[in-house]
């Protein structure tokens, strides 16, 4: 389970009676205490540009995962192949022969 601050939340997102808002986004890994005891891995920042207004949404693991998997799945293909190939520079030799080990084995027993 995640969390989200309430800043922006009001009584019109209810009706329908609201607008987006531009906004920028950055994602980090939070350390804060409130983090910890919650069991949260990563943060997102929502941002308004001139305002400077923003609003976090806080994931757990299995908040991210299930972000990850709606994510490849939405997305078209080309889009797709560079979130996976971003995602395999960023772990090292070791995790990804690990994660392929993982991967081989599980499709094998099916």
């Amino acid at each position: 389970m995640g969390f989200i601050t309430d800043e922006w939340i009001s009584t019109d997102v209810g009706t329908g009676n609201y607008t987006a808002a531009k906004v920028s986004l950055v994602a980090s890994r939070p350390t804060s205490e409130f983090s910890k005891r919650h069991g949260l891995v990563m943060r997102l920042k929502a941002e308004k540009p001139v305002s400077h207004d923003h609003q976090f949404v806080h994931f757990d693991a299995s908040d991210v995962l299930h972000f990850l998997v709606c994510s490849l799945r939405e997305v078209a293909p080309g889009l797709r192949a560079e979130m996976v190939s971003t995602m395999l520079g960023e772990i090292s030799d070791d995790e990804l022969v690990s994660a392929l080990d993982g991967e081989v084995a599980r499709r094998r027993s099916r």
